[in-house]
């Protein structure tokens, strides 16, 4: 066992293209295996593309339903477990009980690097626009973690060579972790450009403070973020937040892979705000700030396992429907549907596979004898 290749957060979903190393990949043993079994070389392939999209990025579900499922078998679990150690070769078992590809791992942490530059760059554009306080320090431990794990499966990458340069001509206020300290009398995580001082006395933005409770957001205690302004205040404005408030907020759910309403939490939001007379100089960055402390509590989203499709069944209709009241939709589609049909010199059911009659006869039972059904071996 070993630690995971890559960080729990990393999330590419949003990436639909994945590098390839050509050259790489047709000097591997991985290709060289073949000719030993083409089905297995293909479902190896499928899943890279597959580990490319999963949360964390690089890796698959160590089970072999939900692997058979993204090999896109449907429910052939013969061909899996024939394929299965081909297909899987140089994946690695880690400690979060799942698997990992070190080739695949790289890229994707390559990806993730530059996909949270791109966050850190916009987020101190957005606070120098604004006009709003932006803390780079969880995106720059980000970036840390991500490029350890990179350094050690290859500290070569241009990736790196290209985060070192991006380092070395990058405004003191925007670095990513190595790079120089803010000069003296500026503060780190300012936008540069911004008349924001020690005692925030020049400007009408939030300050972070240590604080028991946040003012408004629903959070534990620790360091929140205080709503006592550094300017004017004012009561939080009708239909705040508004549409793109909410969809600002979605974003960053989306970015951040778990679930979560942006809507129901503006309904929320503006309730305690208006319940609690509370008086705000920003009330954009107190909506932010609400929505990054619910999102640090929220769940992640399941990722969704795709059901092969729909097979036209064969047989008679209201034989199709027995099954459907008896079990499900998705049951008769996964079991019944592949199956094949006789008339004579008996009605019978065909299943598709072992495990699809095995399935049927202790799920189904009751359906055969009220249907009149026989169950029949596939013909090899």
């Amino acid at each position: 066992m070993t630690s995971p290749l890559t960080p729990p957060d990393c999330d590419l979903r949003d990436f639909p293209r994945m590098m390839v190393d050509v050259a790489r990949l047709m000097g591997s043993q991985f290709n060289a295996t073949a000719s030993r079994s083409p089905v297995a070389w293909m479902i190896g392939h499928k899943l890279w593309y597959r580990a490319w999209h999963q949360v964390p990025a690089a890796s698959l579900p160590d089970d072999d339903e939900q692997l058979c499922h993204l090999a896109e078998l449907g429910f052939d679990m013969k061909t899996w477990r024939k394929s299965k150690d081909l297909a899987l070769r140089g994946w690695l078992h880690c400690d979060d009980g799942r698997l990992y590809h070190p080739m695949v791992a790289e890229v994707a942490l390559e990806a993730w690097i530059e996909k949270l530059l791109q966050r850190l760059s916009s987020g101190a554009g957005n606070a120098k626009r604004y006009g709003h306080t932006f803390d780079p320090a969880a995106l720059n431990a980000s970036i840390e973690l991500a490029t350890s794990l990179l350094e050690v499966l290859n500290p070569r990458s241009k990736a790196l060579d290209k985060l070192k340069r991006r380092q070395s001509r990058t405004a003191p206020d925007q670095l990513p972790p190595g790079g120089q300290k803010a000069p003296t009398g500026s503060t780190p995580g300012v936008p540069s450009g911004s008349q924001e001082t020690e005692t925030g006395r020049e400007t009408g933005i939030l300050r972070e403070e240590e604080t028991n409770v946040s003012s408004l957001s629903p959070g534990k205690p620790g360091r929140a973020r205080s709503l006592v302004s550094t300017g004017g205040k004012e009561p939080i404005p009708d239909g705040f937040p508004g549409p793109t408030d909410v969809a600002h907020a979605e974003s960053l759910i989306a970015a951040a892979g778990v679930v979560l309403s942006a809507a129901e939490h503006a309904k929320r939001f503006r309730s305690y705000a208006k319940t609690h007379n509370r008086l705000v100089a920003d009330w954009f960055e107190a909506w932010v700030g609400w929505i990054e402390t619910e999102i640090r509590k929220a769940p992640l989203a399941a990722v969704k396992v795709e059901l092969p499709p729909a097979k036209p069944w064969a047989g008679p209709a209201d034989v199709r429907k027995a099954f459907v009241a008896a079990k499900s939709e998705e049951w008769t589609r996964a079991y019944i549907d592949p199956a094949g049909w006789q008339d004579v010199p008996e009605r019978a059911l065909i299943p598709a596979t072992g495990t699809a009659a095995r399935k049927i006869l202790a799920e189904a039972r009751g359906v055969l004898a009220s249907e009149k059904l026989q169950l029949l071996e596939k013909a090899a």
